[in-house]
């Protein structure tokens, strides 16, 4: 009987070391959640003006794509009239040496 009775107070030692370190754990545990939440209210008060933020940009963005597609639609305009360009001067080179063969022949 001494044994067992022996061997209960250890046992019991033991369960009252192991609630100790639980009752410390949790301590610690209950100190990091206080500043996580500080941290996640932190966050909080940047987040809603990064969310203003990020809709400017959004907008901004959709403003820049309509400007692209402005800007290449003068593009193929330029291009069309830059073509239109290099025919007529081809032309105007045309006539310029039929009117040096004319006056060549007037003389």
């Amino acid at each position: 009987m001494g044994k067992a009775k022996a061997r209960n107070e250890e046992v019991s030692a033991l369960i009252g070391f192991v609630s100790a370190r639980n009752e410390e754990a949790t301590a610690r545990n209950v100190a990091v959640s206080a500043r996580n939440e500080e941290t996640n209210a932190r966050i909080g008060v940047v987040s809603a003006p990064n969310g203003v933020v990020n809709a400017r940009n959004r907008a901004v963005s959709a403003r820049n794509e309509e400007a692209t597609a402005r800007n290449r639609a003068v593009s193929a305009q330029n291009e069309e009239a830059n073509a239109q360009n290099e025919e007529a001067t081809a032309r105007n080179n045309a006539v310029s040496a039929l009117n040096k063969g004319a006056n060549a022949q007037m003389r």
